[in-house]
């Protein structure tokens, strides 16, 4: 992937509204996903792409990830750090906080459906740069 502007994108509805904001370099990509009632850091992932242990045709990745204390936001900034490395098969950091107060288990499944909204919007995003050449 060549160089990409810096894009910004967002999907779901106060209080689950959830913010992406991406960058990008000639070697690599960086995410912020933020949202909820108090967009915060609250894990980091770096994901470096490589060939695939089981198959060396395919493309896979190692993830290495930071959480601050009591954090949960790992599981999202893993996964968008590991779809994005692997599609376009550069070096991805994700930064991730998204906080609810007391989030149920509904609340916190709706969460997730909207990062994967916001996911794919991402990838669709990217794709369009990429495309330009950006």
């Amino acid at each position: 992937m060549s160089y990409i502007n810096c894009f910004e994108l967002t999907a779901g509805n106060p209080p689950f509204k959830l913010y992406a904001s991406v960058s990008g370099t000639f070697k690599g990509i960086n995410i912020y996903i933020g949202g909820g009632t108090e967009p915060h850091i609250g894990s980091v992932a770096i994901s470096i792409p490589r060939p695939s242990l089981d198959d060396p045709e395919k493309r896979s990745c190692t993830t290495s990830v930071f959480n601050c204390v009591g954090h949960k936001d790992d599981v999202i900034a893993k996964i968008f750090s590991e779809a994005v490395c692997i599609k376009y098969d550069c070096v991805v950091t994700v930064s991730a906080g998204i906080h609810i107060d007391n989030a149920s288990a509904d609340e916190i499944e709706e969460i997730k459906k909207i990062s994967k909204d916001l996911l794919n919007s991402l990838l669709i995003e990217l794709d369009k740069h990429a495309r330009k050449g950006e």
